[in-house]
């Protein structure tokens, strides 16, 4: 091939190059999501982006000066938990039945996961606050976590849309028979462990009072998942309501 024939095509391919990169700058593959972007395909987040403007904006600034991955969905996640924690603890005495029971099912099912790891862990998180210590993925299952968000942003949108009011506490006499009931499900030593945090209140300490404390709240929550919903749905709407 002669040097002009040579020319030539090397000019058709720059031609070409130059063509091909106009068309591909339009294009969306080539678009960076942003960090809002991102943030609206988590569910939780997408909810606060709907509803809660002022908690949307604290954690998209938190996301932002933290230069997380946003594409990240758990590691997001870990990193705005209290803004969540603090919202739900808000927003948890004005949702529905249905998704209280499915709230304290879902935190059944998570305390357990956790007190497999350490009573410790059990406990920071039946006390709230939002704070692990650790990333989810590395205890929870997918299908927990799943469960998790997705539950978080149903109940979110359903007390911004449609709050339910503030159900009546648990009365004195319903809590009393209600831990009197979980503490009987408890082995001897259990009990007689427990028994100082039930009497004079405090926090538990130690490997055997944090998980006998862990035991104890599972099994306060299991009595009301075993009654059928009509039963359990108030008693879990006044459980939220109860502080």
């Amino acid at each position: 091939m002669g040097s002009g024939t040579a020319t030539k095509g090397l000019r058709r391919a720059g031609v070409a190059l130059g063509v091909m990169a106009v068309l591909l700058a339009g294009c969306d593959f080539l678009h960076r999501p942003t960090i809002e972007e991102q943030a609206d395909k988590i569910p939780s987040l997408k909810a606060l982006h709907d509803y809660y403007p002022q908690e949307y904006q604290q954690v998209i600034a938190m996301l932002k000066a933290s230069k997380l991955d946003a594409s990240n969905k758990v590691a997001v996640q870990d990193h705005i938990r209290p803004v969540i924690a603090q919202l739900m603890a808000k927003q948890a005495p004005h949702m529905s039945e249905e998704n209280a029971i499915a709230t304290f099912h879902l935190a059944v099912d998570e305390a357990k996961t956790l007190k497999a790891r350490s009573a410790e862990d059990c406990v920071n998180f039946l006390n709230g606050g939002g704070r692990f210590g650790f990333a989810a993925d590395e205890v929870f299952t997918k299908e927990e976590l799943e469960r998790d968000t997705t539950l978080t942003a149903k109940l979110l949108a359903q007390t911004a849309v449609s709050p339910l009011p503030t159900a009546a506490p648990l009365s004195s006499e319903q809590r009393a028979k209600l831990a009197r009931a979980a503490v009987d499900t408890l082995p001897a030593a259990s009990r007689e462990t427990l028994m100082p945090i039930l009497q004079y209140g405090g926090t538990p300490v130690g490997a055997a009072q944090q998980g006998a404390y862990c035991d104890f709240t599972i099994a306060i929550l299991q009595q009301l998942l075993a009654m059928p919903p009509k039963e359990s749905g108030p008693m879990f709407r006044a459980l939220a309501a109860s502080k």
